[in-house]
């Protein structure tokens, strides 16, 4: 049974070849109803048997031998992989009845072999060096009819001493004694990097699309989504040319392979790029009697350079009249990002300013706010934590907040896995604290690519939060958010966000608001 393990292993390989049929004219047409023939529901079984005319050098009936088949269904995907079944000789060579799907077939490796698990013949694959013994080389199509019975032949040559697997097209190794088994399958790895301005994801989920070329000029497209990060790709040794297609927010890129090229466990970094959406306008309703009714809306505005200039505050009076409630200008000073925030109120007079300094990855390290006679100063420290893509990283961010007012300080930490802060915890020096846990999908939160810094808010998320877990300790909020509803475009961008709120300590439904953005 050795042997016949390996050949599990090797010929396996095949058993995802799409190529022709056993001859030009043996095309295999698709059954009705679909690949699985009918409706798809009930029962679709049928029979099937193979038979074998003569062996190829053999003037007498040799007994003791066994068919060890391969075969994918019409979707190429494996139903039989090296799948032994015994060959009685009967005046022919005939298995018994095998009860499978009614479907379309491919043989696609057929050895005939002894009690001692010796390979005698072979089934030779298209345009293998003896692809001319036999009329009709593998792969074979057939077509499996529901409630009948349908007979598959199968043709032959015989293996000699000397000859080796590759002259019948199959792989090293497949059989003859002291072959050494190869693995049909390689691996690389592929990290898709998708950048969107200046920020690369590097740890989203990312469709992608695999072709596979074989030497006969036939081929195979599988699409699949690669996981957030690095992903094992597998290869089909066999194969002569590979292409990778990924596409992610109106992006793409594709690679392509000669099989001389390839580099198992090699890492293969693909992805597009595009400039980043501005964000123009948030508009911010509240439902109310079976409406939702205008609040406020915040239109921004920016310079040439691309860089944020100022966000203008609207608010609706009682009498529904609209009104220019705050603005807020940024002031760069050579910098890149805001080194001043001014606020003005609706009478153009200052009620608010931020001050923020960088450090050379143009992370904010200190922070400062001036507001109704209160000076707010912060520091900000980042930690690196283990794990991570190697781009984004996972770290820790630190916020040590003091009060010109006030002897009592605060401590606010972050934890970003992934690009997104995934929890936090704000604690004063008189015990008070709020600790947060939150979830993400994988869009664009737009926010991260304004640079637009918030002395609450040191650090942002790269992804749009659908669900945040609070709990309090001392004061505590009337209501808390605990329902995000995103609607997205077709570049991954948020258009539409209706947040539900609930009393904290009863829990009862309070009131919702819906977000509108316009890029």
């Amino acid at each position: 049974m050795k042997k016949l393990f390996q050949l599990n292993l090797v010929l396996f390989s095949f058993m995802i070849l799409f190529l022709a049929a056993c001859s030009k004219q043996d095309v295999v047409k698709p059954m009705p109803g679909g690949g699985n023939g009918g409706n798809g529901g009930g029962n679709q079984k049928t029979t099937i048997r193979f038979q074998v005319a003569s062996l190829p050098g053999e003037v007498s009936a040799v007994n003791g031998l066994f068919a060890v088949i391969s075969m994918v269904n019409g979707q190429q995907q494996p139903v039989w992989t090296a799948k032994k079944i015994a060959l009685p000789h009967n005046g022919a060579y005939l298995t018994d009845s095998i009860i499978v799907e009614a479907d379309n077939y491919r043989v696609t490796s057929v050895m005939i072999m002894n009690a001692a698990e010796k390979v005698l013949f072979v089934s030779p694959m298209a345009h293998s060096h003896k692809a001319n013994e036999v009329t009709k080389p593998l792969p074979c199509g057939f077509q499996a009819v529901k409630n009948t019975r349908t007979d598959i032949t199968l043709e032959l040559s015989k293996v000699n001493p000397t000859d080796q697997p590759a002259m019948f097209g199959y792989p090293e190794g497949s059989f003859n004694p002291g072959s050494i088994p190869v693995d049909p399958f390689m691996k690389i790895i592929v990290h898709p990097l998708i950048k969107i301005g200046d920020v690369v994801y590097d740890s989203i989920p990312v469709s992608y699309r695999l072709m596979t070329w074989d030497a006969n000029g036939g081929g195979t497209v599988v699409h699949g989504t690669f996981n957030p990060g690095k992903n094992e790709l597998t290869l089909l040794r066999s194969a002569i040319r590979f292409q990778i297609a990924i596409s992610k927010w109106g992006t793409r890129d594709e690679l392509t392979l000669e099989k001389a090229d390839v580099q198992e466990g090699t890492v293969y970094t693909m992805g597009g790029s595009r400039e980043a959406k501005k964000l123009r306008a948030e508009y911010i309703f509240q439902y109310d009697n079976g409406n939702f009714k205008p609040i406020s809306k915040a239109a921004y505005e920016y310079a040439s350079d691309g860089r944020i200039s100022q966000i203008v505050h609207y608010r609706k009076k009682a009498d529904n009249s609209t009104y220019v409630d705050m603005t807020d200008k940024f002031e760069y000073n050579g910098l890149t990002k805001p080194a001043r925030i001014i606020r003005y109120n609706e009478s153009n007079s200052i009620v608010a300013e931020n001050m923020f300094t960088y450090d050379a990855e143009g992370r904010v390290i200190t922070m400062k706010k001036k507001e109704a006679g209160v000076e707010t100063s912060a520091q900000v420290q980042y930690s690196p934590q283990p794990g991570g893509t190697g781009i984004t990283g996972n770290y820790d961010v630190m916020a040590r907040y003091d009060y010109s007012n006030s002897p009592i300080d605060m401590t606010y930490t972050m934890r970003f896995i992934g690009g997104n802060n995934m929890s936090d915890a704000a604690t004063t020096s008189n015990h008070s604290s709020e600790v947060g846990t939150y979830q993400y999908d994988f869009n664009i939160n737009p926010f991260i690519h304004i640079n637009m810094p918030d002395i609450m808010l040191p650090a942002r998320s790269r992804h749009n939060a659908t669900v945040e877990v609070k709990s309090y300790h001392g004061s505590y909020p009337e209501f808390v958010a605990y329902d995000f509803q995103y609607k997205y475009d077709a570049d991954g961008y948020p258009i539409e966000l209706v947040k539900s709120y609930k009393s904290y300590l009863t829990g009862i439904f309070a009131f919702k608001t819906k977000t509108v953005y316009s890029y």
